[in-house]
């Protein structure tokens, strides 16, 4: 009887708690903290997509776009396909894997990019090591349509 009760308190419990993460989970959403806003959207657990921008008017720096697909990372030295509509855009990883921003043309790829997260209905990650998510674009539109995103290398906020 106490080991079902248990089973009971478990399994109610698991339904709330994957019913709350699916409420929060494919819908994008902003956060603060020090002037940076993190404009971020997941994908299930392990699949998370991330921009970072500095919006303090003394301080530019380079954005930062931070993406796990299956909680991992992309690869050291690779690339990373980022497909708003159909329309790609690809950026390198250097050798942590972190994805690069902060030369000309990686400014030019990263604008583009930030102006079709504005209006896409579709988002497609690739990494080169295979793997892929689709993120939603659930709530992208009205969150990022006032936002502004500071490009270190142009010296201009957009």
């Amino acid at each position: 009887m106490k080991l079902s009760v248990i089973a009971l308190n478990i399994s109610v419990f698991g339904v709330f708690y994957s019913s709350a993460w699916a409420l929060e989970n494919e819908r994008w959403s902003v956060g603060y903290s020090q002037g940076i806003a993190e404009y971020i959207v997941a994908n299930g657990p392990g699949n998370d997509f991330n921009i970072s921008c500095n919006e303090n008017a003394e301080d530019i720096s380079s954005p930062d776009i931070m993406i796990d697909i299956i909680g991992k990372k992309p690869p050291a030295n690779s690339s990373v396909i980022i497909i708003l509509d159909g329309i790609q855009s690809k950026f390198s990883t250097d050798q942590y894997g972190n994805i690069i921003t902060n030369c000309h043309y990686c400014a030019e790829v990263f604008l583009s990019m930030w102006y079709d997260l504005k209006t896409s209905k579709t988002m497609l990650v690739q990494f080169s090591d295979g793997r892929s998510s689709q993120f939603s674009m659930k709530g992208a539109s009205k969150i990022l349509k006032h936002a502004k995103c500071k490009i270190d290398y142009f010296n201009k906020k957009f």
